[in-house]
Parts: C-alpha cells; structure tokens; sequence
C-alpha cells in the first residue's frame, strides 16, 4: 500500500484551498495575465486538486503527499475517462507550472517538482490536420456573420486578414488605436495579451482594414473594447470558439477553429511567395521554431512540386 508522508513545513502543509489562494496571489505577483490565470491554469488546479485528488485520494490533503502513481492515475482518468486523447501535454505543462511556483513561495517540497512531475516527460506535440480554406470561404462566413451575428463579423475579419490570435482580437481596446485625425495608422496588442508578454504593434493598415477598423471604433456605444459584445463587455472567448465551429459545419460543411484561420494565413501567405520574417512582422511571431508549427503543405503547393520536378517531359 503506497505510503503518504506529511511534511514538517507549515505552508506545504497547507490545505488545497489555501493553497490555490497563495499560488493565485503568486501568479499576480509574477504578472501573469488574468486569461492564463483564470482560464488556463486555476481550471487546471481544481481539476487535480479539488475534483480527482477527493474522488480517488480522500487520503491525500496536502500537496506534500503527491506521488508518481497518484499521477500517473491522474493521467489515465484525463485521457481514458475524460476521453482527451491529446490533452495530457498541456495538462502536464500546466500542473508543472503551477507546481514550481508553489515551489518558489516555500508552499510545496522541491522534490514534487523535480522527482515526482520530474518523471514525466512531456509528449510530443500533437500536429492538427491542416483544414485548407479558400478566400471564397472565409468570404461566405463573412457573407454569413454579418447577418446572424455583426458583432463578430470585426474579430473574424481581423483574425482572417492578420492570423492573429482570437484572445488577442477579442482583447484590443479602443484607446489602443493611434490616429492620424480619422484614419487608423497602428493598432497596439498589450503585453498581457501576447504569448511573449511583449507589446506588439501592427503599422500596416490598408484602406480595407481601416474602414474595418472605423466601422467599430466610431460606434458609439460607451465601451473600453473594438470589438464588443450586446453588453457592452468583451466576448467570452470559449463561446467564440463555438460560434465559429458551429457556424462553418452549417455553412462550410466542416468544423473550423479560430486558430484554423491563423494555419491558413501563414500557409497561404507562404504559398504567394511571402517571406517567413514578412509574415512574422504581421502574426506577431518571435521565433522561427514556433512559427513553422502553423506551416503546412497543400495539395495545390504538393501538386506543384511533383509537376516541377518531372524528368521525363
């Protein structure tokens, strides 16, 4: 029977309510944005911490008593039983995250961190099937919001033109535009809402962009954001998500994410003969490594190649 030590220090002691309350006040002080907080990580900690730890280790109290099979049963029940076939890499990396912060603030022992998370690697990273998309297509959906929901037509649109990220479309404030009297000349992404916690500032706007752009900023509802909700809030992104997977099966014939139109822009820019630096300038991209994740051969580039490289005609 496995065994359960307890720790001599008071604050790894310490219960899983208290101890989300120190690791939240940790992940502020470290400037974390609240999206990561409250929609990556937190959802995470409850998830071992408060649902499966009291279904199937009422034993265990304090996060001290983790060990190597508590985890490795923690992963069988997200993958099999939850049914996420994909979903332990970023569970891992999420849980490891967490783990070393508490670790930091003196509430967990090192040796959670380093020998019982420490013993799991974390599994390649799972490459989604690359859903070509047409200009014609994305111009139906468009063709489509616009009627059934104009509120998103604006995020769609950008995130379509640019492949940016939805969280950071959803996110642009209105203050975040710079003006040259009524026109658009640079629309900055804060800090807290780029992956590298970097501002990122987009200088390129066309005249396409900028009507887009002026349609909603001159809108006069009293709101700190673009792109609105009926309430004036920012959208929700998860219901963002759903909306567009919804819509597209109806119109489309097939499933599409938000982030399947980021895939398509770097696909397609690089297809036109666009350099991957160019391309990076608009994403917002920092690394080449991370870049070449939303690269993808299509069939009409895969055709070119064989065509090109015939040898008997």
């Amino acid at each position: 029977m496995e065994q359960y030590k307890h720790s001599s220090n008071g604050s790894a002691g310490l219960s899983f309510t208290e101890l989300k309350n120190r690791l939240e006040l940790k992940l502020k002080a470290d400037n974390v944005s609240s999206r990561t907080i409250y929609h990556n990580l937190l959802p995470k900690y409850r998830s071992l911490f408060e649902t499966f730890i009291p279904m199937r280790y009422p034993q265990v109290t304090t996060i001290n008593q983790l060990t190597k099979a508590l985890i490795e049963n923690y992963k069988q029940w997200i993958v099999v039983e939850r049914g996420r076939t994909t979903g332990w890499r970023d569970e891992l990396t999420k849980i490891k995250t967490m783990v070393k912060k508490l670790v930091d603030i003196g509430c967990c022992n090192k040796e959670i961190y380093y020998d019982v998370l420490g013993s799991f690697k974390r599994p390649p990273r799972h490459k989604k099937l690359y859903k070509e998309i047409s200009r014609e297509d994305m111009k139906k959906l468009l063709d489509y919001i616009k009627q059934d929901r104009p509120d998103l037509y604006g995020p769609t649109y950008f995130i379509m033109r640019l492949g940016w990220r939805r969280g950071q479309v959803l996110s642009i404030k209105r203050k975040n535009i710079r003006w040259n009297a009524l026109w658009p000349v640079e629309i900055l992404i804060e800090p807290s809402d780029t992956k590298t916690k970097e501002p990122f500032i987009l200088r390129d706007i066309d005249p396409e962009l900028a009507n887009v752009i002026k349609r909603y900023a001159f809108d006069k509802r009293k709101t700190i954001w673009l792109f609105p909700n009926k309430n004036n809030n920012i959208h929700h992104a998860n219901h963002y998500t759903k909306y567009i997977s919804k819509i597209s099966k109806n119109v489309l014939g097939i499933a599409l994410s938000p982030h399947d139109f980021r895939h398509s822009f770097v696909t397609t820019r690089l297809k036109e003969g666009s350099t991957p630096r160019d391309i990076m300038a608009i994403t917002g991209h920092k690394d080449v490594e991370s870049f070449n994740i939303y690269t993808h051969p299509t069939s009409e580039g895969t055709k070119k190649v064989i065509e090109n490289s015939r040898l008997l005609t």
